[in-house]
């Protein structure tokens, strides 16, 4: 084989690994079965409203981007056990914040992050 050859090759073998982890890389992640079906049906019984809700309830108060979200059940508030929409959001000067947004009433209980002290809600 020359060494054209060779090195053709060579580049159709790295163009065909790039794709492959750029492939591998864009399968989202998905939560467990069992979660989705929970969560569905806490909405479903009324006991959460839903997520484009809860987002625009945060867009409110705060800028930036969501980057993550998480419906959990968390019981360290005064009322017990509460389901919680936990979101993550990149505001525009690059730091995350964490909100723990009530997901029945969409209250936000708490907000946790890079320089939360001197991030301010909007209202």
């Amino acid at each position: 084989m020359t060494k054209n050859r060779r090195q053709l090759g060579l580049k159709y073998v790295l163009v065909a690994l790039t794709i492959a982890v750029f492939a591998a890389s864009a399968v989202p992640a998905f939560a467990d079965e069992a979660d989705q079906d929970r969560a569905r049906a806490a909405m479903l019984r009324g006991e959460v409203e839903p997520l484009p809700k809860a987002l625009i309830a945060v867009e409110k108060h705060f800028k930036g981007d969501v980057i993550e979200v998480e419906l959990e059940e968390e019981d360290k508030f005064a009322r017990g056990p509460t389901l919680v929409y936990e979101i993550k959001l990149l505001t525009p000067e690059g730091n995350v914040l964490k909100l723990k947004v009530h997901a029945k009433t969409l209250e936000i209980l708490d907000v946790d992050g890079n320089d939360d002290e001197n991030y301010k809600r909007d209202d």
